[in-house]
């Protein structure tokens, strides 16, 4: 034990900083160096001290303690939290302790038997510290003011050059400051015009203006969309389809159809229609529906053609005039197109006949003697009246060609249409059949828009078969297993034969004992 010891911890700190001789360079290399000298740790029990004394030592055992668990922390590559601010020791050895840090740690031992365990203590300690890995580097910082000077200086050299580059480009009036708002609104305007199409191409001048460019074709594009969204908004009335107490007010005012869809709801069959405010349905319709709707079906169900033209007429009449309307369209696309090949036909008689006689005035020119006049050719003005309706001749074919072109694409697209309405037409008339005619008045209960199951959600073949019986449900097993078991069909048309022999005369016995009676 050391009586003279201050029973403190001693941390000397100098601070270095390594500039150039250069005052334009700004980097610069700083280091800190921590000269440490530790108390001793004192067995309290064993030195007796009373007091201040134990005071003292009773927080450098404490510190000591601390400094022990942050260096076990950074020996143990698995742990992500060094405790630095457990106190005032360690966290003062932060910098000193692990990192990019030289350490030297150097440990004094007492060598008597009597202090044995205070230098087994030490040497322990010492042990652990070995477990610390450090990464030492040069710690190097920029002088932000020389910095910003070194950078100015680049900058207006940049421009100096741009300038000569310009110059020798003949590239002149050229400005690559930052664009004010006259600008911005100039180049808005221009990628307007280029949408629109009156401005064929968007000239380059750097990069500031391409960026600006693409920005206003994103303002542009916002623009639009919220007039696209504020322009279906005052048509339509948005719905969602999550909101059912919007659903059952839509469906109680007569917006929803038998299906159980909104009117104008977008299906991905081309057919939204959207749906209409509530103060624009008329009443008096939607009385003369309801009256159809509930008018009896007869008991043999009509042919399907006739099924249809009904079909057409009342459930399906919406979709039945979209698809005459695309199909008008599509006629009245095909029709054009016809007369544009016509067109074009007659253009491809026209160029060849023209090109014929050109031909034989450049041959009865060659005959008769070609005449020059300072290196150009002289052509007679027939010829040269030939030539040109030449060039205004392929220059409408090529016209008239891209137009067929673009009619083509239009058939085509209205084509795709056509063969969407046809296609959801005979889907829904096949359901609004089987559920009409094919479907039983008991299940039609079921199945009224407000029931548990809404119509089309079940197949037809199940429904049918929910009313049969079980002679029918033998029927229909008898005619599924015969085709499996072909030897057994003259076994069961007698069986059927004698039960309807036997239920006849059992009839007519039931009858002569009636009229006996």
């Amino acid at each position: 034990m050391n009586k003279n010891s201050s029973r403190s911890h001693c941390i000397f700190t100098i601070y270095v900083e390594a500039h150039s001789r250069t005052l334009s360079d700004e980097k610069y290399i700083t280091s800190k160096i921590n000269l440490v000298d530790l108390a001793g740790s004192e067995r309290l029990g064993k030195s007796g001290s009373e007091g201040r004394v134990l005071k003292e030592a009773t927080y450098i055992n404490k510190s000591l303690s601390f400094l022990e668990q942050a260096i076990i922390a950074l020996g143990d590559q698995k742990r992500d939290h060094i405790p630095f601010r457990q106190c005032k020791l360690t966290h003062a050895l932060k910098d000193s302790l692990g990192g990019n840090c030289n350490m030297v740690l150097v440990t004094n031992i007492y060598g008597e038997a009597a202090q044995l365990e205070e230098t087994l203590s030490s040497l322990r300690f010492a042990n652990r510290m070995k477990l610390v890995t450090t990464e030492p580097a040069i710690n190097e910082k920029y002088d932000a003011e020389r910095m910003v000077k070194n950078l100015e200086k680049e900058l207006a050299l940049l421009k100096q050059e741009l300038a000569i580059h310009d110059s020798l480009a003949n590239r002149t009036f050229v400005n690559y400051d930052p664009m004010d708002e006259i600008q911005i609104a100039e180049i808005n305007s221009q990628v307007r015009r280029y949408l629109e199409g009156t401005l064929d191409e968007i000239d380059i001048i750097n990069l500031r203006q391409i960026q600006e460019v693409f920005n206003q074709f994103r303002v542009v594009l916002s623009q639009q969309e919220q007039e696209v969204e504020s322009a279906l908004r005052r048509k339509y009335t948005l719905i969602d389809k999550n909101d059912f107490a919007a659903i059952s007010a839509v469906h109680k005012a007569g917006l929803m159809d038998a299906d159980g869809h909104l009117v104008g709801e977008p299906d991905g069959q081309g057919f939204g229609l959207g749906v209409a405010p509530f103060s624009t349905k008329p009443g008096k319709k939607l009385k003369s529906r309801k009256t159809i709707k509930e008018q009896p079906r007869p008991s043999t169900p009509p042919s399907k053609p006739v099924a249809f033209e009904e079909f057409k007429n009342e459930r399906g009449s919406e979709i039945n005039r979209i698809f005459k309307e695309n199909k008008s369209i599509l006629n009245e696309r095909r029709k054009r197109a016809s007369e544009t090949t016509q067109r074009i036909n007659a253009i491809k008689q026209e160029i060849d006949v023209t090109k014929e006689a050109l031909n034989f005035q450049k041959s009865l020119r060659e005959k008769q003697g070609e005449y020059e006049n300072k290196g150009l050719m002289i052509i007679d003005e027939e010829e040269f009246l030939l030539t040109l309706k030449l060039k205004d001749l392929k220059k409408q074919y090529r016209s008239e060609y891209q137009d067929l072109r673009d009619l083509r694409a239009e058939i085509q697209y209205c084509q795709h249409l056509v063969d969407q309405c046809r296609n959801r037409l005979l889907m829904e008339f096949d359901i609004w059949y089987n559920e009409s005619f094919v479907i039983p008045e008991d299940m039609q209960v079921a199945l009224k828009p407000g029931s548990s199951i809404r119509p089309g959600m079940v197949p037809v073949n199940k429904i049918v078969t929910l009313g049969e019986d079980d002679q029918d449900k033998f029927n229909q097993l008898q005619q599924t297993v015969l085709p499996e078991g072909p030897d057994s069909v003259s076994f069961y048309n007698a069986k059927v034969k004698t039960e309807q022999k036997h239920n006849y005369l059992k009839t007519m016995m039931g009858l002569q004992q009636a009229h006996r009676k």
